[in-house]
């Protein structure tokens, strides 16, 4: 009953949940990897996990995770999906060691468990911010007025754009200095 209870958590849950053996045969797929791939678990189970990631890009190089799982037993980092249709999804991707006790004879390498949650919304936002950022900047110290940003409980300056350098004779680093 308990292992039923805990399969059928791991079945609801919304993050793709993978295990493969340490030959990279997928030996559990949960239905959030069901929906994401459009694979049946009967389909994708017994099958070699590379044939499920042709399309994921990973900023890593095979070797340093592979070397992060074998001295740490873990590695977390983003891999990137590229649909068919052009769309790039992102992931947040964990995988671990998994390891098999084997009763007082200690424990053996059984495999991979591969946790992965879509964060395509979040990198969207982020990417937003720096692009948001860099037009402000651009626009600070493009603009020919002069203009500065000081902290309120010190009035001391935080930054000047080149306009205010100009008019008032002084370096940024001089600005920064004063009140």
């Amino acid at each position: 009953e308990q292992i039923q209870f805990q399969a059928n958590l791991l079945s609801q849950t919304g993050e793709v949940i993978i295990a493969t053996d340490t030959k990279g045969i997928v030996t559990y797929w949960n239905a959030a990897a069901e929906r994401l791939f459009g694979a049946a678990a009967h389909q994708a189970i017994g099958q070699p996990g590379e044939r499920f990631f042709k399309s994921w890009i990973c900023d890593d190089p095979p070797e340093r995770i592979t070397k992060e799982l074998e001295t740490n037993g873990i590695w977390e980092g983003i891999y990137r999906l590229l649909k068919p249709e052009g769309l790039e999804r992102a992931f947040s991707v964990t995988v671990s060691r998994l390891e098999h006790d084997r009763a007082g004879a200690g424990s053996i390498d059984a495999g991979r468990l591969w946790i992965s949650h879509d964060v395509t919304k979040r990198e969207f936002i982020a990417r937003e911010l720096v692009e948001s950022e860099s037009r402000y900047r651009q626009i600070f110290e493009e603009t020919p007025l002069p203009m500065w940003v000081i902290d309120i409980e010190t009035l001391r300056f935080l930054d000047v754009n080149r306009a205010a350098c100009e008019l008032y004779g002084y370096t940024v680093d001089e600005f920064l200095t004063m009140t």
